[in-house]
């Protein structure tokens, strides 16, 4: 693929990432959910934009913010963000409203501000950025999406840099409903202790993660070789498709896996584990995040941080790797799963 990371920032429910830490708080009481830790957002957005502003708005431009400090650029020349929700408070206030009010003398603002290309709009005018713009809602490849169109971008703007993200938030609805239907687990757990009990569903998450990409590498920077997406509800297809992945990237000495606590994968994992992944370091980074549909991004902004620094405390599962340059991550919500090939830029 011949992408370069020049630059990461991260909201998260483990923290809030900078140039000289990685978010690494693993809560140790038992929750429903992961909620985002968000910075002072004063010190990004002027006070008249930021109350008007949703959650999701401030979380993308606060991980935006970060980003370009840490690339060290002023403004990106295009943005590419995925999102599989949207502004979802947003859309939920909205629908609300028509039914309080029977329709009657509705605000469009709740509206105009629950498209899903709200925050790449907002992260545009903010950052001057009057480029190539789109937003990707597909799902648990919407983050993957994005990726893929600042390669197609990139392909024919050598010397740009694009802002690629990934983001979703959490609602009161939104977590009752996907507990319903068995996504996330409907009691309280512990996030620690998501690789030892397995349940049906996972522990709900948030976040926002973004990342400087260019076809040149900086200092520090992590090159992603190879990116696979595919959707099956079959697990012995995607262990085949997996094995395939594998036979055509190098070989990594860490592995980064999207492990999130549910019964129902977990025996893919473990599989993975023993048989591919039985010589080599293995981490797990949903009992920092949760789990939602572009969690994939905090698992690649926490891959840059093991090749600049070390992997994160804590995030280990077995074999921690002395050094992490070649890494493959492996992820899946759903049935939407995503393989990755990172190194180090040498």
């Amino acid at each position: 693929m011949e992408l370069y990371i020049n630059g990461i920032g991260v909201l998260s429910a483990a923290g809030i990432s900078s140039k000289e830490s990685f978010p690494i708080e693993i809560l140790e009481k038992e929750v429903s959910h992961l909620t985002c830790q968000e910075p002072n957002y004063l010190d990004y957005i002027p006070p008249m934009q930021l109350r008007r502003m949703s959650k999701a708005v401030r979380m993308g431009i606060g991980a935006v913010k970060l980003c370009l400090a840490d690339a060290s650029i002023q403004k990106p020349d295009a943005l590419s963000v995925g999102t599989a929700l949207g502004c979802l408070h947003d859309t939920e206030n909205f629908l609300s409203k028509m039914v309080e009010q029977n329709e009657q003398m509705l605000s469009p603002t709740a509206f105009i501000q629950s498209t899903h290309n709200t925050v790449a709009g907002q992260i545009a005018l903010l950052t001057g950025s009057n480029g190539h713009n789109l937003t990707f809602a597909h799902r648990g490849h919407s983050f993957e999406h994005a990726l893929f169109n600042a390669k197609l971008y990139l392909n024919q703007h050598a010397n740009e840099t694009v802002l690629v993200g990934g983001i979703d938030e959490l609602t009161e609805t939104s977590l009752h409903l996907l507990k319903e239907l068995n996504v996330y687990e409907k009691t309280d757990r512990k996030p620690s202790d998501m690789f030892i009990h397995s349940t049906n569903g996972s522990i709900a998450g948030e976040g926002s993660s973004f990342f400087a990409i260019s076809r040149t590498p900086s200092f520090q920077s992590l090159k992603i070789e190879r990116l696979h997406t595919f959707h099956t509800l079959d697990i012995n297809q995607a262990k085949e498709e997996i094995k395939q992945f594998l036979a055509l990237v190098p070989k990594p000495d860490t592995v980064i896996l999207g492990i999130n606590g549910d019964v129902r994968t977990q025996e893919f994992y473990d599989e993975l584990m023993d048989h591919h992944f039985s010589t080599i370091g293995c981490a797990g980074f949903k009992h920092f995040c949760g789990e939602y549909p572009v969690a994939g991004s905090f698992a690649i902004a926490m891959a840059v941080w093991a090749t600049r620094k070390e992997m994160p405390q804590g995030a280990w599962l077995a074999r921690p790797s002395k050094s992490v340059k070649q890494i493959v991550v492996i992820n899946h919500f759903l049935h939407h799963f995503s393989c990755w090939s990172l190194s180090a830029s040498k």
